[in-house]
């Protein structure tokens, strides 16, 4: 019966991917959501993209593999999304419109389970276990240029896939302590290019990087707990199998802080922050070094949300998220001046949490985000430019989850 109940829910899932997910990845801006790890949960997701303290059951593994502690009994949960979008740039008059055709993926899974400690009352341990898309690459791309009539469509397959491994343990149901690895798994990628001409180029390869995360919350109260984690840096190996290429990524650790309050039973609220180190990208490619946003200054994530209800739950958030993307200013010669400060993305959140029965959860989520910007300069060869960039995202997806 139980696993009669796992495949229902299973395809129940890879049904929900229907619904589909509208985004933007930015297009021609900047390759920000090569390297934007993804959360894989749909209540953290509607929770203003937050997900230190507010992910669900075995999806704390991805987040915070401390709070997998509190499991008290085994879950699994499943994960999927599908995308839709566009983005416009106006440089100088030439009007470039990058759209985004339905792309479908199924990008995490995940389970978890308490272990009970004979004749100890103090100590708890849970371990977990899943897979998920931690650089999300996969996508449908058409470009066109409104001023003439160029046009080509781009096909990104795969991402950085990984196999996450590890465990919680509390000390008095107050002090959570834990760790997970995330080790490479099935992070094939693929990038066919096709013009009006048919013309196609085609790029293939794969990729590696193991990190590790180490987390811990306390509970005060009821009513308010800490949270806290930390991703080590790795470095990220690109392999061209068709040239027989190598270029690493140099990813810098992050470290986020978070906190939740309980004012009622039928009421919570979230905020979180999380380091952006934008200016410690770097790129190593035959013995030569250098940073991938050149002279960026570090930003931030701030994240918060709330929600309300028992057994179907509004969940509601709002967020502000420096992105590598910056101005230029003027130009010194052949030197390019940017403006050192990254943009601010501003996004809003919501979603829906039902409980269908005592082992049968949904969680649905709406993201809207957007960016807009203008830039102005006197280039020598160019003369006077002035861009105009509009990016927004939209994105909607789910989270089912069975406890037994």
């Amino acid at each position: 019966m139980r696993k009669i109940v796992v495949l229902i829910l299973f395809f129940l899932c890879i049904s929900m991917v229907l619904l589909g997910e509208v985004f933007s990845i930015y297009g021609p801006f900047t390759n920000l959501k090569r390297y934007n790890p993804e959360i894989i949960d749909a209540k953290a997701e509607a929770l203003g993209k937050s997900s230190i303290l507010s992910s669900s059951g075995a999806n704390f593994i991805f987040n915070n593999p401390a709070m997998l502690s509190i499991l008290s009994q085994k879950t699994i949960r499943v994960n999927c999304r599908a995308n839709y979008g566009k983005d416009t740039s106006d440089l100088s008059g030439d009007l470039l419109e990058y759209e985004y055709p339905i792309n479908l993926r199924f990008n995490g899974i995940s389970f978890g389970m308490p272990f009970n400690i004979p004749n100890n009352k103090v100590l708890k341990f849970s371990i977990g276990a899943g897979y998920r898309t931690y650089y999300d690459l996969s996508s449908n791309q058409h470009i066109e240029d409104k001023n003439s009539n160029f046009e080509i469509d781009i096909i990104y397959r795969g991402g950085f896939g990984n196999i996450v491994l590890g465990g919680g343990i509390s000390y008095q149901d107050k002090l959570l302590i834990g760790f997970s690895a995330s080790l490479p798994f099935l992070c094939n990628y693929s990038t066919e290019y096709n013009d009006i001409d048919n013309n196609e180029i085609k790029t293939e390869g794969t990729m590696k990087g193991t990190f590790f995360t180490l987390s811990g919350s306390y509970i005060f109260t009821d009513k308010i707990t800490l949270g806290a984690r930390f991703r080590t840096g790795f470095t990220l190996k690109w392999i061209d199998t068709i040239d027989d290429d190598e270029v690493d990524l140099i990813v810098p650790p992050e470290f986020g802080l978070a906190l939740e309050i309980n004012p009622k039973s039928s009421l919570k609220f979230y905020v979180e922050y999380v380091t952006r180190n934008l200016s410690y990208y770097e790129i190593e490619s035959n013995a030569n070094n250098y940073k991938l946003y050149v002279d960026l200054n570090n930003g931030y994530s701030i994240r918060s949300g709330f929600e309300t209800g028992m057994n179907t739950i509004f969940r509601g958030g709002f967020y502000l998220q420096s992105v590598p993307i910056y101005e230029i200013k003027d130009f010194m010669g052949d030197e390019v001046i940017h403006d050192e400060k990254p943009k601010t993305e501003i996004g809003f959140t919501t979603g829906l949490g039902i409980k269908v029965n005592t082992s049968v959860s949904i969680d649905f989520y709406g993201v809207y985000n957007f960016l807009k910007y203008d830039e102005s300069y006197d280039s020598w060869y160019s003369g006077y430019n002035e861009n105009v960039f509009s990016i927004s995202q939209m994105k909607i997806g789910c989270s089912i989850g069975y406890e037994f």
